[in-house]
Parts: structure tokens; C-alpha cells; sequence
């Protein structure tokens, strides 16, 4: 679960607790994902980032690009975050390192999947299981409840 994930339906599935438990943190877990690139002196690394080093997009036809095109598993995303460039990771060197030096060895953070509803209606779960995976998570009752939907 490296992508970010919105919606997902596992009803009717005869799943216990444990069951969605396991699909539940697989999508909200944060992942790490290490890119190796070599840009070119002059050329940029392709990123556009706020002054927190989280991305606001990837320039199309960039280094960066390129690399997601031929790794679409470890894509990096809009959302994801700069975390290390090379052994920097103050902050003012990591955006300077992604601008002057070409071999980049770059961490990204991904929070998690951001999954705002999962449907695992028609299991075996019940009303007390999605109460349960719900405190786990840290996520409130919110919304409304279908059968068992946590949104």
C-alpha cells in the first residue's frame, strides 16, 4: 500500500477483526521510499516543494519523472515529503543539495494512504470490531454508519 488509497470495499468477505485489521494498517502505515537520480548540471530534479519540503507537484518530462515513470510501484507523489537528500536533512540544505549536487540519493516520507472510508460490511465484525479498529487508528465516529463503513 505505497499509493494513497480513498475509498475501499472488502464486504462480503467472512473477515474477522484481525482480517481487516491487517488491510486497515497496511494503508494507513507511513511509508519511506528512497529514490537514486543523476541530473544533470543546470537541469533541476523536478520537484516543486512549499517551505515545508512536501510536494506540490512533479514537472512533467523531469528527472523525477522519468524515474516514477520507470519505478510506478515507489512513485513519488504530490503530498509526499523530503525527508533526506544524500546525509542532509536540515531542512535549507536539503532544498539546496536537491539543486546543486546531481548524484541524489533522496528520502521521501509518505504519511500514509489517507484512506477516509472502508467498507467491511456483510463479515464478520460487527458494530464492536469497527469501534475497536476505529480507536486503534485514532479516527472518531464520523459521518454516519451504514451497516459497518468507517468513514
Amino acid at each position: 500500500g505505497k499509493g494513497r488509497l480513498e475509498r475501499l470495499y472488502v464486504s462480503q468477505n467472512l473477515f474477522r477483526v484481525n482480517g481487516a485489521r491487517a488491510i486497515l494498517h497496511a494503508f494507513v502505515a507511513p511509508v519511506m521510499i528512497k529514490v537514486q537520480i543523476h541530473r544533470q548540471p543546470g537541469q533541476t530534479a523536478g520537484l516543486t516543494l512549499d517551505n515545508h519540503l512536501k510536494i506540490l507537484g512533479v514537472t512533467p518530462a523531469s528527472v523525477m519523472d522519468s524515474w516514477n515513470s520507470d519505478n510506478p510501484a515507489d512513485e513519488v507523489m504530490t503530498g509526499d515529503f523530503v525527508v533526506r537528500v544524500n546525509d542532509k536533512t536540515d531542512p535549507a540544505e536539503l532544498a539546496e543539495a536537491l539543486n546543486s549536487e546531481t548524484d541524489l540519493e533522496v528520502v521521501f516520507h509518505r504519511p500514509g494512504a489517507e484512506m477516509k472510508f472502508l467498507d467491511v460490511s456483510d463479515n464478520r465484525i460487527g458494530l464492536a470490531g469497527v469501534t475497536e479498529l476505529r480507536d486503534e487508528i485514532g479516527r472518531k465516529t464520523e459521518g454516519t454508519m451504514t451497516g459497518n463503513v468507517m468513514r
